[in-house]
């Protein structure tokens, strides 16, 4: 952290999702503001240690503005009909993220553009933005 807050940055996006009451002194220390956080991703199936409202009442207890989808598991990968379960998910997501003040963020990998047409993350994403709440 003190190396980050040397060459100018004030403001991180970060992981410590199952930890971040303990970052914060650090946070402090360095005078770093946590934006954004990366969601575990089975939070969208519910598999993961915590719950997205949890995930949320963290964020906000922070002051986080986004929380971020990083990541689309090897499982979740492969064919239209994943992508569209996965975008019905991130679409339920949003929505809940949104309703508490913040931002759903999916970030884009360059995995989710390979294969073939009608087959690709991307374009299923792009066809399944819901209300938009994705960002």
């Amino acid at each position: 952290m003190e190396r980050i807050a040397a060459i100018g940055y004030t403001e991180l996006e970060t992981t410590a999702r199952d930890n971040l009451d303990a970052m914060a002194p650090l946070f402090e220390k360095y005078k770093l503001k946590p934006v954004s956080m990366h969601l575990d991703v089975a939070v969208l199936t519910g598999k993961a240690k915590t719950t997205l409202a949890e995930s949320i009442d963290g964020a906000k207890k922070h002051g986080l503005e986004d929380l971020v989808y990083p990541y689309v598991a090897p499982a979740d990968r492969g064919s239209a009909e994943n992508y569209r379960k996965l975008a019905d998910q991130m679409n339920r997501a949003a929505r809940q993220v949104h309703s508490a003040g913040l931002t759903f963020w999916y970030q884009k990998a360059a995995v989710e553009c390979g294969g073939e047409q009608g087959q690709r993350g991307s374009e299923v994403f792009n066809e399944a933005g819901g209300d938009n709440k994705v960002k």
